[in-house]
C-alpha cells in the first residue's frame, strides 16, 4: 500500500468516527419517554425524540416537566393513537413528540384521539404507528 492510500484510509477512518457521535445534529435520533397516571391508570405518554441531546434534553425539562423519565419508549398495550407535533430550533436541531392517549373519562376511543390531534394542530398517529423519519 501506498502512503497515498494509507492517507485516504486514515483520512476515512477519521471521518467515520467523527460521523458516529449521535449528537452531531445529524439524522440519528436520540429519545426518552415519560408519562402521567391517575392512579393506577396510565392516561398519558409521551415518546420524545430529537436530534441532539440539547434539545432532547429540553424536551425533558420543558415538557416532561417532573414527570418520570426514562429512556424506554411509551407501552403499546390499550393505547388509543397519539399525536405528533414537530419542532426545529433556532440552531437547526429537530424535536418529534408523539402524546399517546389510553383509556380514560376524557379519551375512550380513537376518534377521540384524533379530534384531540385536530383541535390542537397536531398529526393523529395511529395505535400501532410510531415517529415519520426526520
Amino acid at each position: 500500500m501506498d502512503e497515498m492510500a494509507a492517507g485516504r484510509i486514515a483520512v476515512l477512518v477519521g471521518f467515520l468516527l467523527f460521523a458516529s457521535c449521535g449528537d452531531g445534529g445529524g439524522t440519528d435520533a436520540l429519545s426518552g419517554t415519560c408519562g402521567k397516571q391517575t392512579g393506577s391508570d396510565r392516561v398519558l405518554c409521551l415518546d420524545a425524540r430529537a436530534t441532539t441531546s440539547a434539545a432532547l434534553q429540553m424536551t425533558r425539562d420543558v415538557t416532561c416537566g417532573s414527570a418520570q423519565w426514562s429512556n424506554g419508549v411509551c407501552p403499546r398495550d390499550d393505547r388509543l393513537g397519539g399525536c405528533l407535533s414537530v419542532f426545529v430550533q433556532a440552531d437547526g436541531a429537530k424535536i418529534q413528540e408523539i402524546y399517546w392517549y389510553y383509556p380514560s373519562a376524557m379519551h375512550q376511543t380513537e376518534a377521540d384521539v384524533m379530534n384531540e390531534c385536530l383541535a390542537g394542530i397536531e398529526t393523529f398517529v395511529p395505535p400501532d404507528g410510531g415517529f415519520p423519519p426526520f
